[in-house]
């Protein structure tokens, strides 16, 4: 009876102190819980269990008695590992909520802005984009504890934890290769970005390397798709057959040259004969002599057949030899292999269609065709910039066309109309002047034969030493794609250029410059007052201008010296005498 009233007291003080311990916190019209717990903790309500979660005189739950029920996550904390181990200094219930009714859903987060890389997997690639349950849900679940846990609970599609981070543990189910790389990590020959890739793959480090003409073929060439024994197709790369090269290739030989291809083939390209350095055949004794870039031709290059028959080559083998391995080329003139790349233009020409007057034998370009040569045989001789001019800033207007040589104009506006920096200022009734008679070929920015006295304007005075851009400035007006320097039809008045200094605001509108100035200077050194009128007498004679003619401020507050209208009486200047 005494043990019975005990366990009543101590169950009341226990009661009595859960009650106290939520009054303190400011709730009063709860006393004995402060609301359901969710559906995950289900199993723990009524106030026998709040010991489970809660010591008392505390309202939030018990981070250890928290951990003793949820091992998965203490065995992480304690290991350091996933998102846990980062916050195992804060409180439980700081995140999951309890006591908020059976369908209110503890475990929330931002998905958007959540950083995966606190948990120790990093997001990269393609991963950054697929959403968290595509990895995270049961079947990609390898850790036992996890599954044990979740499992038991309940609750293994609503779990974050346990997923595989081995790339096999969430793409078996859709990986290409059924069991050809058991062994082998994804990630020695993909990254996250995409999984058709593979940029971590060489194939130098396989059993067959890849050299020659090799490196070039597609990988379906030789990786052929299969079917598994349930019907799935996959690439096959292992167990391949490649010992000999009649894995892959037919003989075109039929086998009368043996199986060793690689005794006269290198892979980069099957019609080059490896050991043609050590043969002992001399070419000269055919009547041609291999020099300069023939000497390393490979003989199927010309010998092989069927014969090259395309835009450059041309072969034109002896009728009776056509079927042989290497027939029989009468070489006569380069046209007897090469294609005329000139289209038949030098054939009435000096050089009579020869293409040894420009070309050697060790390359076709650059050609030997030099400029002392252009001004032997040509009409237009180059001098000046001109020798330094490459071939095709003439001969080859458009790098999608031939270069022509046969050029019917050869005046200075037939090739530089389109960048010429004077417009149509240079035609007058018809009649345009040529560019020969201000330029030279030396340098086109220089018009070292243009003499400006021959103008309408000589210059003269200071006016020789002004910069021609001083006078001649761009004019949008005469044209287009660039603003074209004004150099005829000038204003030539001295007010045309020297209005914005004008130093005598519109004092002598009507008079021109010349009447004081020259273009020596523009100060005045003689002025002969007695032309005006207030002519200079007595004590006058010596005072400076200065004296009478002083400055004053025009509108905008531009000082200017006043020289008219000035008053001539004596009071005018000595009414403070």
């Amino acid at each position: 009876m005494r043990t019975h009233l005990n366990h009543m007291i101590i169950r009341w003080l226990l009661w009595f102190a859960l009650a106290l311990a939520l009054s303190h916190q400011g709730v009063h019209a709860q006393l004995i819980s402060p609301g359901k717990l969710t559906r995950a903790h289900a199993d723990l309500e009524g106030i026998d269990n709040c010991t489970q979660c809660h010591t008392l005189g505390n309202r939030s739950a018990d981070n250890t008695l928290c951990l003793d029920c949820h091992t998965p996550l203490s065995d992480r904390i304690d290991a350091g590992t996933g998102l846990h181990a980062t916050v195992s200094d804060q409180n439980c219930a700081s995140c999951h909520k309890e006591h908020f009714g059976v369908e209110f859903v503890p475990v929330r987060f931002d998905t958007l802005n959540f950083e995966h890389e606190e948990t120790g997997f990093e997001l990269t690639g393609a991963h950054t984009e697929a959403s968290c349950r595509s990895c995270h849900q049961p079947d990609f679940i390898v850790a036992e504890d996890v599954i044990a846990f979740k499992g038991e609970h309940g609750s293994l599609e609503k779990t974050f934890l346990g997923a595989a981070t081995e790339c096999i543990g969430c793409h078996l189910p859709d990986t290409p290769h059924e069991n050809q790389f058991p062994e082998v990590n994804c990630n020695t020959c993909h990254d996250t970005e995409m999984w058709e890739e593979v940029p971590f793959f060489d194939h130098d480090e396989a059993r067959f390397a890849l050299t020659g003409k090799h490196n070039d073929v597609e990988c379906e060439s030789c990786h052929k798709t299969l079917n598994s024994p349930l019907g799935d197709p996959y690439v096959q790369y292992v167990e391949m057959d490649f010992a000999t090269c009649e894995s892959c290739h037919d003989d075109a030989h039929e086998g009368s040259f043996g199986a060793d291809c690689e005794s006269c083939h290198k892979t980069d390209g099957w019609n080059i004969v490896a050991n043609l350095a050590n043969m002992d055949f001399d070419h000269s004794s055919t009547g041609y002599d291999l020099i300069g870039s023939h000497a390393s031709l490979e003989c199927n290059s010309c010998h092989g057949k069927p014969a090259r028959n395309d835009a450059d080559i041309a072969l034109a083998f002896t009728a009776a030899t056509r079927g042989n391995s290497y027939p029989i080329i009468p070489v006569e003139n380069c046209a007897s292999c090469h294609v005329d790349y000139h289209d038949g233009v030098f054939e009435e020409e000096w050089s009579a269609g020869s293409c040894e007057q420009c070309h050697g034998e060790d390359a076709w370009y650059p050609s030997s065709f030099d400029f002392a040569l252009h001004n032997e045989t040509s009409t237009f001789e180059l001098t000046g910039a001109h020798i330094a001019t490459p071939c095709s800033g003439c001969h080859r207007p458009s790098f999608e066309e031939k270069p022509h040589f046969e050029i019917a104009e050869t005046a200075c506006k037939d090739c530089h109309n389109d960048d010429s920096p004077h417009g149509d200022q240079f035609i007058s009734d018809g009649i345009e002047t040529t560019c020969e008679s201000c330029h030279e070929t030396i340098d086109w920015l220089v018009a070292s034969l243009f003499d400006h006295d021959d103008t309408e304007f000589p210059l003269t005075g200071v006016h020789e030493s002004a910069t021609c851009e001083s006078c001649h400035v761009a004019d949008s007006t005469l044209g287009t794609p660039f603003d074209i320097v004004r150099y005829r039809d000038l204003n030539t008045t001295c007010i045309s250029c020297h209005e914005p200094d004008n130093p005598h605001a519109d004092q002598f509108e009507g008079a021109t410059c010349n009447s004081c100035h020259t273009t020596s200077t523009f100060y005045i050194t003689e002025f002969d007052h007695d032309q005006t009128e207030f002519p200079l007498t007595g004590e006058h004679v010596d005072v400076s201008c200065a004296s009478c003619h002083q400055n004053e401020a025009q509108p905008g507050d531009t000082p200017f010296i006043r020289f008219k209208p000035l008053g001539t009486a004596c009071q005018d200047c000595h009414s403070d005498q």
